[in-house]
């Protein structure tokens, strides 16, 4: 039941996502962008223990031996207190964030992860799918004022949205945290109606 994965605020309509797919795993991945507003309004694409945005997640809707629970989930700014619905899918249990202590130099609590999270730090990637003969994701990320891009999808990567557009400066590169990595596109191309251009 995912009507209410992820909440949304009525006056961004925008920035959800809206692609899914079973992977040759087994399991569901579905994408969700970052909420709306221009510059990640919401502050939403740099966290893995925010909510339900700017991410491919991955679950296991069968519920197989090993999986595990989801983390706890709540939300005030919505008719349903969780976007989380009991019973209704686990974890993979080799899902990339489990465990995990900080992210984006942030620390904190493992168990406020959303360990549904695949890969993250995606503006919008309202499409995606699986190339049949080699298993690799392909994602097409909307860009914001400059460039669209194409990533290769990657377990536990961060595509860089909203320190990053592209392979450009994003919005919020001046608090770019030390030590940190992100996975750049295999191709952008700029907004505009010349050769290699569109929007």
């Amino acid at each position: 039941d995912l009507h209410s994965f992820p909440t949304r605020r009525s006056s961004d309509l925008n920035h959800n996502g809206g692609d899914l797919h079973f992977g040759s795993d087994g399991y569901l991945y579905t994408s969700i962008g970052d909420e709306g507003g221009a510059n990640d309004q919401y502050d939403n694409a740099r966290y893995i223990n925010k909510d339900f945005f700017a991410a491919i997640f991955r679950l296991d809707v069968d519920s197989k031996a090993g999986s595990l629970a989801p983390n706890p989930h709540s939300q005030a700014s919505t008719t349903y207190p969780s976007a989380v619905h009991a019973g209704t899918y686990t974890i993979p249990p080799d899902n990339p964030f489990i465990g995990a202590t900080s992210h984006n130099g942030i620390t904190f609590d493992p168990s406020t992860v959303r360990t549904e999270i695949w890969a993250t730090g995606l503006r919008n990637a309202w499409r995606f799918s699986f190339d049949v003969p080699t298993g690799r994701m392909f994602i097409a990320d909307v860009g914001q004022d400059a460039y669209e891009e194409i990533d290769i999808g990657q377990a536990g990567g961060d595509f860089g949205w909203s320190y990053y557009e592209g392979n450009h400066n994003g919005p919020r590169i001046g608090s770019l945290p030390g030590g940190t990595s992100y996975v750049f596109p295999i191709y952008e191309y700029a907004h505009g109606t010349g050769n290699f251009q569109g929007n």
